[in-house]
């Protein structure tokens, strides 16, 4: 079992878990393209997975993110939002066979994010209104947002 204690670490040291030994063959696009389409993930949970990405970001200012780290940060803040956003959504073996990773190492990716985000998942309307907007705004130029948001 995976403490918060073991996890939580003050430094950069907590962005280990998340870096893989090489460099993925695919773009971030196609990687999200493939998780929102394989999970049938709703427009709602990528834009909360962004925003606990950047909640990552301003809690940890000296983090940098690469190419090495940004395919499992996004699985994960995916997985978290799906699972926040629906109680009835996929399960963390779901997601550890969408990218053939084992399901100790989702577990143990979801508990260090977790603990980054000091367990703080909520998202009000404001905040995912201001992120759906500029989302919008940057996949369809000049559109306004889709309804089934």
């Amino acid at each position: 079992m995976i403490f918060v204690s073991q996890v939580e670490l003050g430094n950069g040291d907590w962005l280990m878990d998340f870096t893989s030994d090489s460099e993925p063959s695919f773009g971030l696009k196609s990687f999200i393209s493939f998780l929102v389409k394989r999970a049938g993930c709703p427009f709602s949970a990528l834009v909360v997975a962004l925003i606990y990405l950047d909640r990552l970001k301003q809690n940890s200012p000296s983090t940098t993110l690469s190419m090495f780290t940004i395919h499992r940060l996004f699985l994960t803040a995916l997985l978290l939002a799906c699972k926040f956003l629906d109680d009835r959504g996929h399960e963390n073996l779901f997601f550890a066979r969408l990218v053939n990773c084992s399901i100790e190492e989702m577990n143990q990716l979801e508990m260090a994010m977790l603990a980054k985000l000091r367990f703080e998942l909520f998202v009000s309307d404001k905040t995912f209104a201001t992120y759906a907007s500029c989302l919008v705004s940057d996949l369809l130029p000049g559109s306004s947002m889709p309804m089934f948001i």
